[in-house]
């Protein structure tokens, strides 16, 4: 069977994002009638999978303009909650993926992740870019705020070696209005995850994730994790000081554990 991979976070944040509106929770549920050709698969925490390619039965990723390439239901599933399925996401490109690289859209609790989950882990040389559209479909509700965390292999060869990813996020279509752009490209000791983070706004937003490990590098790269926030109102400028409280992620404690059975 498909061993997709599932992970242990140590995760702690501010408790700002408890006046954000974003704590809160979603009960369990199932897919309608049909659902196993449903181009997403349940996923916990609560949210969906996909995979590209997958050699062993699983959700395909779909590109738009294809109906799957639309999460089915907004996130979090049907079941209630204090802030329950108000976002829709829509794959729209994506390059340098491998067969069984998965892409996930969960809540957490405290904010929204879209996670790209490498089968087996990158290195020289790589490259890639995913493109995908996010949505708050609830008229009151506005994004905030976004990280962008690369998590490296547990065990990383000496010397270190170069790499990028970057995720920039535009408000149009055509990726021509650019609001914000984050980019991890150092390495810290030890060598775990690491994050940028930045304020955005609007209700619908176009974001590029790209990655690249050149020749010559010896870094290896397990996956790479999108956060959003969300407030009830149209979000100012806030200091920068306010982003680094706000998504102060402590390593991640993983366990990579590829198991036999499909979420």
């Amino acid at each position: 069977m498909l061993k997709p991979t599932h992970k242990r976070r140590a995760t702690t944040l501010s408790k700002t994002f408890l006046t954000a509106g974003l704590l809160g929770g979603a009960a369990l549920s199932t897919l309608g009638a049909g659902s196993a050709q449903a181009a997403w698969d349940l996923h916990e925490p609560l949210g969906y999978i996909c995979r590209i390619a997958p050699t062993m039965g699983g959700a395909a990723c779909e590109k738009a303009p294809a109906p799957g390439a639309t999460t089915p239901t907004p996130v979090a599933r049907p079941g209630g909650g204090l802030y329950p399925e108000d976002k829709l996401l829509t794959l729209l490109d994506w390059g340098g993926l491998a067969p069984d690289d998965s892409i996930a859209f969960t809540k957490q609790p405290l904010s929204w992740e879209l996670d790209i989950d490498f089968a087996t882990d990158i290195s020289a040389v790589s490259s890639g870019f995913l493109d995908y559209k996010l949505e708050i479909t609830d008229p009151d509700w506005y994004f905030d705020a976004a990280a962008l965390s690369t998590l490296l292999s547990p065990i990383q060869p000496l010397p270190l070696g170069d790499f990028e990813v970057t995720k920039s996020i535009y408000s149009d279509p055509g990726f021509s209005n650019l609001l914000l752009k984050l980019t991890n490209d150092e390495v810290p000791p030890p060598a775990g995850t690491l994050v940028a983070n930045g304020f955005i706004g609007g209700k619908t937003i176009y974001v590029r994730d790209t990655w690249d490990i050149p020749a010559g590098s010896n870094i290896t790269m397990d996956a790479i994790q999108n956060n959003y926030t969300q407030v009830d109102h149209v979000p100012g400028p806030l200091p920068l000081l306010g982003a680094g409280a706000a998504f102060g992620f402590s390593r991640r404690i993983r366990s990579r554990i590829k198991g036999a059975r499909l979420v």
